[in-house]
């Protein structure tokens, strides 16, 4: 047995001079509680220890905040540039001289540092339609949505604007708007969606806590004027699902670029 030697048999066990004395573990317990006592009873000590426990959780935010800000800076530039994405997908193709630009003022507002406005054209129904993809900081993306910037345009809710599945990846929202102008009847069909952390969504309001985490986001906006009101067979749906597709295809070749390794 540890600790425990056995003169001869028969004779009672006495401990070793290896194991520590029952009679020191008090004398040490007593001096570790008188250090313990003196410190609390000095101001200075405390205060000391106080600053100490600041200055490290200071560093700790200030390295934490530090490193959301590199991120966020990072997150300003789009994963590729729009004017990118293709003039001809499927049977729409984008009308000669239509490609333009937003007053860089409205730009700003809006957040965007980059964008595209383009009309397209399908050739098969004949049908067209405006074009408007933004990409910047979610924090200021994400307010902007038709519901507030076409009434401040001049137009009013025809009808409420209702949330859609494309499919299991894909949620948009859909409604129409009217002129308010009694002598034009103009009927105004808009579709839209954004891209925040990986996902298509018609609404981040309420994930404003992952801003952080995700600063980046795109807004795809399509509106074509119509006499109808049938979302079942608007066109804009499934060539929604295509500026997705494009999208996508580019987001994935910039990220792989990112991770892999460099060559040497």
């Amino acid at each position: 047995m540890n600790g425990i030697t056995v003169d001869e048999v028969g004779s009672k066990p006495k401990a070793s001079r290896a194991t520590t004395s029952k009679s020191e573990v008090p004398k040490r317990q007593n001096r570790v509680a008188i250090a313990l006592g003196k410190a609390s009873t000095s101001p200075r000590t405390w205060a000391v220890i106080t600053c100490l426990v600041l200055a490290i959780a200071g560093a700790q935010r200030y390295w934490r905040d530090m490193g959301f800000a590199g991120f966020t800076e990072a997150a300003k530039l789009p994963p590729f540039p729009l004017a990118e994405l293709p003039t001809v997908i499927g049977p729409w193709r984008m009308l000669d001289g239509s490609d333009s630009q937003l007053d860089p003022k409205i730009a700003q507002i809006a957040g965007a540092s980059d964008h595209i406005v383009r009309t397209y054209l399908n050739e098969m129904t004949g049908d067209t339609t405006s074009v408007l993809i933004l990409y910047g900081l979610a924090n200021a993306l994400f307010a902007h949505t038709p519901e507030v910037c076409y009434p401040a345009a001049g137009y009013s809710p025809y009808e409420r604007m209702n949330d859609f599945d494309l499919d299991k990846h894909i949620r948009y929202r859909a409604g129409f708007f009217k002129k308010n102008d009694i002598r034009v009847d103009e009927y105004v069909e808009v579709v839209y969606a954004f891209r925040f952390a990986n996902e298509w969504t018609p609404d981040v309001s309420e994930k404003w806590k992952e801003f952080r985490s995700y600063p980046g986001m795109f807004k795809i906006q399509l509106s074509r004027r119509v006499s109808g009101f049938d979302l079942d067979q608007s066109p804009n749906i499934r060539f929604l699902g295509d500026l997705i597709q494009e999208v996508e295809k580019r987001c994935q070749v910039n990220s792989k670029a990112k991770v892999q390794p460099k060559a040497g």
